[in-house]
């Protein structure tokens, strides 16, 4: 099963030390609707390879941490990224969304069909995401995105 890292326990409670279990809307926004739009900006950013975009969504402290146990800063995620994958899909379905104050939580499972540098094929993985978005004045950034692989089921014969 896929969790959350303690990093993103101890922001969430540095945040709002009296955090409620229902979602928060700050001073008349619908968090939500903001969060769904900022993850498909994402979405839209990485298949367009758009870096300004992208630099705009990540949080200057992003870290990106991956299902073979790595991790990258925004700079080396970015670096990577535009120099290294194209993406053809990047299409996550969200399951779950817990919102804070300032911080929400949202995972799910992603198909990312793409090809690295190199290579003459698209491939499909299936992935557990989460993201974590923070609150940077007016808009939502992604400060934590983590990634597992999901292996197909198996048939024992």
């Amino acid at each position: 099963m896929f969790t959350r890292c303690l990093c993103v326990a101890s922001l969430l409670a540095s945040v709002h030390a009296g955090a409620q279990a229902h979602p928060i809307r700050p001073s008349g926004t619908d968090p939500r609707s903001d969060i769904l739009a900022a993850e498909r900006a994402l979405e839209t950013a990485l298949v367009r390879m758009d870096r300004g975009a992208l630099d705009k969504i990540y949080a200057n402290d992003l870290e990106s941490r991956h299902w073979n146990g790595t991790r990258d800063t925004k700079a080396s995620w970015l670096r990577f990224i535009v120099d290294s994958v194209t993406y053809q899909r990047h299409s996550p379905q969200i399951d779950r969304m817990e919102i804070y104050p300032n911080a929400a939580w949202v995972s799910g499972t992603m198909i990312s069909v793409s090809k690295l540098r190199g290579t003459s094929q698209f491939e499909a993985e299936s992935l557990r995401f989460g993201h974590l978005w923070v609150r940077d004045g007016d808009r939502w950034r992604l400060r934590e995105q983590a990634g597992k692989t999901l292996e197909p089921p198996s048939r024992k014969s």
